[in-house]
Order: C-alpha cells, then structure tokens, then sequence
C-alpha cells in the first residue's frame, strides 16, 4: 500500500510545485475625498493653506493631496461611479467645476448666475442628469453641466438649499432640504412639492445605502428625524440635549439598524436600533463640532469625521475612540468614497 501511495503523492507535490500560480484578483482601489470650505490658518496678503478638495488613499496617514483648482470654498464633490473615479464634479462658492480625466483638467461649467453651490447629486438612472443645491435654490442640467435652468417651480420659499438627492430605485423622484421643510419632486426636478416632514431648517439628508425607504434628516435645533416608508410618515428622535442641531448623518454599510450623527459642539453619536436610543462616542475626538461623516463601505467599523477648524479625524472601532487624520484647521465639510475595481 504504501509503495503505491507514495508515488502519487510525490506526483501531486511535482505538479503544485511545477503549476503557474493563479493570479490574484486585485484589491479595489479606495480613495476618500474631502472637500474644505476653509482653513483656520488664513491670513491676509501672506502664503495659505489651500483650501477645496482632497483626497487620500490609503487611508493610514494623515497626509492628503490637493485636486482641482485651489483656494476655493468646496462644500461637497460628486463622483460619476460609471467612470471609474475619472469624472468628478466640485459643488464650490465658484460654482459646479468637473473633471473628466481624474483630475489633470477642470472645468468650470456654470457663470456668474450660479453661485454657492452647497450640494450635488448626479442622476443614477440619465448620466447627464445633474442637479445642485445653492443658495439661491436649485438648479438642473440634462446634458452633463453644459446648460442649467432654475429649478424652483412649486415651492413656497426658492431661495437657500442645503441639499438634494436622487431616489436610486425610482427614475425622477428627488428630495430637497429646505429652510421650510422638505420637498419631493416626481418629475426629475422640474416641480416640487411640500412633504409632511415636519422637520425645518434641514442642514443634512441621507439615505440608507440597503433600504432606500429609510431617510434621515438633521436640523438646526430640532435635531434628527426619520423616514422608514420613503417620507410617507416619519418620527423626531430624541438624542441628547447638546445634540439638538445635526450637521451630518451616516448609515453604517452591511447594517440595517446602526446610523451616526455629527453636530455643533455635540461630537458623535451613534444607534444602534435606527434611532431609538444613543450613545455617546467622541473619545479622542478633540474637536466637537462635527460637519462631516463617512463610514468607508469596505470597512463598517472605520469612520471618518469632518471638524470645523480641527481637520479630519479617524476612528477604527465605530466611532468608539478617534485618531487625527489630517487637514489641521480646516473645515472639512463633506466626504465622498470611491471604490474602483
């Protein structure tokens, strides 16, 4: 017996050793992107710390490299996922500012009748769709920023807009935050009308990444609400007394139940039954008024905050203790996470 099997085990032994190695799919390619409205750090007539989009990858260090034009006041980007990672849009004070080649030429796409634009938000079902949320109200273009038309028809109080975003499963429907309240428009932007959402003064919308009926809405000083039939009804949750004005809202990937939230002088909070109770999770985090979150889709646990005045902050547990993570001084006020194969 073990004449026999000896043989065919020094065979297989042969032919592992003499076989190519099978190629390993390669890891996807992270990139974080923040956006700064401003540095702490300015001083009139003497060199600055620039200011508008950064990005970093990987996301180990604390060092980020600049992309796009500089000195601008960027209040959040867009990344077309069908490039990847190629075309880019800046939501700036300038205007809408895009690359198509990853950043080696940018373009400004709007004039001086668009200004302050404060969110983006690219069409998931028309690649040419676009529409942005300005101080002046909402603007829309159908053929990829070339032209834009104002978009206001149908709401009572057109003027500041902190954001907007596109329903990912139905073709036309949009959500806007306003200082009145919340708009739907089932018409690709063309019209609105008021919701019931009883919030006000909205300065953040998100939307679950695996049920999109799930929306939450952040407000200056009546804290968070939340939507789980798409904005048919919705409920105010009661977080913590020094968490009443809510300037970001993040879903954890992979999870149905845990969300965060960022706010003024309140750090991070953080449910872990879609808004019922919360805990406290600012350890480390030296900044409190937090403007930013994004947790990174191949990683749930990691997270990162955006601070006025103290940068980027990082933290590798959930929220439960913080790192710095860069971008000293700055007001980072938006993240975008692009993930290419």
């Amino acid at each position: 017996m073990r004449a026999t099997i000896l043989p065919i085990a020094v065979a297989v032994v042969l032919f592992l050793a003499s076989s190519p190695a099978r190629p390993q799919a390669p890891s996807p390619s992270v990139r974080v992107y923040a956006s700064v409205l401003s540095s702490g750090k300015f001083i009139v007539g003497a060199p600055n710390a620039g200011t508008g989009v950064f990005y970093q990858s990987p996301q180990d260090d604390t060092v980020w490299t600049h992309t796009g034009p500089e000195r601008i006041r960027a209040n959040a980007c867009a990344v077309d996922p069908r490039s990847r990672g190629s075309t880019l849009y800046i939501a700036s004070g300038n205007g809408v500012i895009r690359t198509t080649d990853g950043g080696s030429s940018w373009r400004l796409l709007t004039d001086w009748r668009v200004t302050e634009v404060l969110g983006i938000s690219l069409d998931p079902h028309d690649r040419r769709g676009i529409v942005i949320a300005t101080a002046h109200g909402l603007f829309r273009s159908a053929d990829g920023g070339e032209n834009w038309v104002h978009a206001d028809s149908g709401r009572t109080f057109p003027f500041f807009t902190q954001a907007v975003m596109h329903d990912p499963e139905k073709p036309g429907v949009l959500l806007c935050a306003a200082e009145d309240g919340l708009y739907e428009s089932v018409d690709g932007a063309v019209s609105w009308n008021r919701t019931n959402c009883p919030a006000r003064r909205i300065r953040a919308l998100a939307r679950h990444p695996l049920r999109p009926d799930i929306i939450a809405a952040g407000t200056e000083d009546d804290g968070l609400f939340l939507s789980t039939d798409r904005g048919t009804s919705w409920r105010q949750c009661a977080i913590a007394p020094d968490c009443r004005t809510v300037y970001a809202v993040a879903f954890a990937p992979g999870t149905e139940q845990t969300l965060y939230v960022g706010g003024f002088e309140s750090g991070v909070y953080a449910s872990t039954d879609l808004g019922r109770t919360w805990e406290s999770r600012s350890d480390g985090l030296t900044v409190r008024t937090v403007h930013a979150l994004m947790p990174m889709p191949d990683q749930p646990r990691h997270l990162y905050a955006g601070t006025i005045w103290g940068g980027v902050f990082r933290s590798r547990d959930a929220g439960r203790s913080w790192e710095y993570a860069g971008l000293m001084d700055s007001q980072v006020v938006s993240f975008t996470v692009v993930v290419s194969p």
